[in-house]
């Protein structure tokens, strides 16, 4: 087929109308694998991601005393609107991490006497399992609300 140059592609774009209030503007484009497995892209505004956040950090009751745990990847809806954004929003500190690891998480709650985790079923399993495994009767984070 052979190289295609970019000019020609460009001469037929249509560029897509901007918003003018700065609140609708597509601040994130997020895929999903949607309800028939194929990727689709959802944008979300400045002002959904907002709300989300507000509402998230009115619901816990976050302050800037908490300590949240940032387990869900920033690239997900919930870790960037929930997490991100709404410990921002609180005024509250995020301990991020790259990956959930019980043992590292375990630490990370204990030591740095973290307020707030959010996470999904097969995080919690997986810390059951790993209590079960060494021996341990509960997992205590006595900061933990």
């Amino acid at each position: 087929m052979g190289p295609i140059g970019i000019g020609p592609l460009n001469e037929k774009v249509e560029p897509e109308p901007i918003e003018t209030d700065s609140a609708n503007r597509v601040a994130a484009l997020i895929y999903t694998s949607g309800t028939t497995g194929v990727p689709k892209g959802v944008m979300l505004t400045h002002r959904s991601l907002l709300f989300v956040a507000a509402v998230s950090a009115k619901i816990r009751s976050l302050t800037p005393d908490d300590r949240l745990y940032g387990i869900l990847p920033m690239s997900h809806a919930v870790g960037l609107s929930v997490v991100l954004l709404g410990t921002l929003l609180s005024g509250a500190t995020l301990y991020l991490s790259p990956r959930f690891d019980p043992m590292t998480a375990r630490l990370a709650l204990e030591s740095d006497r973290l307020t707030v985790v959010l996470g999904v079923p097969a995080m919690f399993a997986q810390w059951l399992q790993y209590a079960k495994l060494r021996g341990i009767e509960s997992l205590n984070f006595p900061a933990l609300r």
